[in-house]
């Protein structure tokens, strides 16, 4: 019953981190003066939150598999 209720936190967790990181990698970046802004900008942002979804995420999958 434990590992049911952790599986089902972490995947909720690991999705709000998840569009988290989406958010950040969509969002604009300001274009230097007299130019475009570069391509990938906010990859580095995007980073921090994906590796915290892919972590949850994957230790929701490793509780599942004890229910």
């Amino acid at each position: 019953m434990a590992s049911a209720l952790l599986a089902v936190a972490l995947t909720a967790i690991g999705l709000v981190w998840l569009a988290r990181a989406f958010d950040l990698a969509r969002a604009q970046v300001p274009a230097p003066a007299g130019g475009p802004a570069p391509a990938g900008a906010n990859t580095a942002a995007a980073l921090d939150p994906a590796c915290h979804a892919v972590m949850a995420l994957g230790m929701a999958v490793m509780f599942a598999l004890f229910v």
